[in-house]
C-alpha cells in the first residue's frame, strides 16, 4: 500500500477545522439586521439619491454578491458576513419575504419622488423588522 504524502495529513487536518467555520460564517440574521439598518439610514435621508443608495444598500445585504440586482458599485455594508440573507437562511418563509422585500427596494429606486421613495423604505424597514423577529 502506497503511503499518503505528509503534508496530506496536514491539509486534511486543516480541512476538518475549516469545514464548520464556512458553514459559520452565513449569518442570515446579521444580513438581516444591516439591512434593516440601512433601511432606516434611507428613512433619515434628505434627497431621493440617498434614499435609492441605502434602499440599495439593503438589497445587496438581501440578495448577496452573487445575487440578482447586486451592485458593488453601491457599496456592501454585508461584505464577509455570507452569500446574502436569501441564500443564507433556509427557512423557506423568511427567503419568501425577503424576496418580496428585495422586490419592493427594487420598485423604490424607480421612484423619482423623494416622499414616496422614503414612503417605500419606511415599508421595507418594517418588513424587515417583522423578519427579524420570525425565528
Amino acid at each position: 500500500m502506497k503511503r499518503a504524502h505528509p503534508m496530506t495529513k496536514t491539509i486534511l487536518a486543516a480541512i476538518a477545522f475549516l469545514l464548520p467555520l464556512a458553514g459559520a460564517m452565513a449569518d442570515a440574521p446579521g444580513e438581516v439586521q444591516t439591512a434593516m439598518k440601512h433601511a432606516g439610514f434611507a428613512m433619515m435621508e434628505k434627497a431621493v439619491d440617498g434614499v435609492h443608495l441605502h434602499l440599495h444598500h439593503t438589497i445587496n445585504c438581501l440578495v448577496g454578491p452573487q445575487g440578482k440586482g447586486f451592485d458593488a458599485k453601491a457599496g456592501d455594508p454585508c461584505k464577509g458576513m455570507g452569500n446574502g440573507a436569501i441564500n443564507d437562511t433556509n427557512d423557506a418563509q423568511m427567503k419568501a419575504m425577503l424576496m418580496h422585500v428585495v422586490t419592493l427596494a427594487s420598485t423604490a429606486e424607480e421612484i423619482h419622488s423623494y416622499e414616496a421613495a422614503k414612503d417605500v423604505a419606511m415599508a421595507v424597514h418594517t418588513l424587515l423588522s417583522e423578519a427579524s423577529k420570525s425565528k
